[in-house]
């Protein structure tokens, strides 16, 4: 008798102990998207973004990469309305100089402490940015602005048992369901399953069903013998590893 609650920051899995996990929502945001040093670029839209320069000087030099809008970026120094940044989020230079106004048009704006959580993206070791599914490594999760963070956790769920799979499916139909203010994360250590056709279908459902899905396998899911229908078995598990990268991402 298995049941999977999700309140706003804290997590619940009851089995036949309940564990309570307190979640602490910074721990899903960079600090620097919390301070007051964290801007966003809202200027170069018909242009594919803002100029940046090498140095402070307007007559550095020019990097070959705009530093694309809508991009969140930490502030290094501050001089003369020229800007020194690090990137947070978004694409472009990873640092270098830029202009916060021209004219009277602003380039970059400074983001309220209520705002600064809204780039709803996933920092990787790729810097791949969610929802690409490209992701090998899940460092950081960032809420959209106006949304609540709930995130659910369940391991072993074994769905090439029918029943298991019933059940989990029919959570994820309630999870379709509910409120859209939320913003949902389920962590899954593994041991989904062995069958593929089962593993493709049950992974398709999550990750249409949640916003973000951090997945890391379990030995049930590399076990071979469980290849599709008509195809030959996996040489070994490390294949079926393989094919289960290639799956997700």
């Amino acid at each position: 008798d298995i049941s999977l609650h999700a309140l706003d920051h804290t997590t619940v899995l009851r089995c036949s102990i309940a564990f309570d996990l307190s979640i602490n929502q910074q721990l899903f945001c960079w600090s620097d998207i919390m301070s007051d040093a964290c801007w966003k670029v809202v200027g170069g839209s018909d242009k594919g973004g803002i100029l940046v320069r090498a140095e402070r000087a307007l007559t550095s030099t020019e990097l070959p990469e705009r530093l694309s809008t809508g991009s969140f970026v930490k502030q290094l120094a501050l001089e003369d309305g020229r800007m020194r940044y690090e990137l947070l989020s978004g694409s472009g230079p990873g640092s270098g100089w830029v202009s916060i106004s021209l004219g009277r048009k602003p380039l970059l704006a400074k983001e309220d402490a209520a705002d600064q959580v809204g780039a709803g993206v996933v920092e990787t070791t790729n810097t791949q940015v969610f929802p690409s599914a490209d992701c090998d490594e899940i460092t950081d999760v960032m809420v959209p602005v106006g949304k609540s963070l709930r995130l659910f956790c369940i391991s072993d769920v074994h769905v090439d048992h029918k029943r298991n799979k019933e059940w989990l499916l029919g959570c994820v139909q309630n999870l379709r369901q509910q409120d859209s203010r939320y913003f949902n994360c389920l962590v899954l250590p593994g041991d989904v399953c062995h069958v593929e056709t089962v593993f493709e279908e049950v992974m398709g459902a999550l990750a249409a069903a949640f916003n973000v899905v951090c997945f890391c396998f379990g030995n049930h899911d590399v076990w071979i013998r469980g290849e599709k229908k008509g195809s030959p078995p996996s040489v070994s598990s490390l294949a079926k590893l393989e094919w289960v990268h290639n799956t997700c991402q």
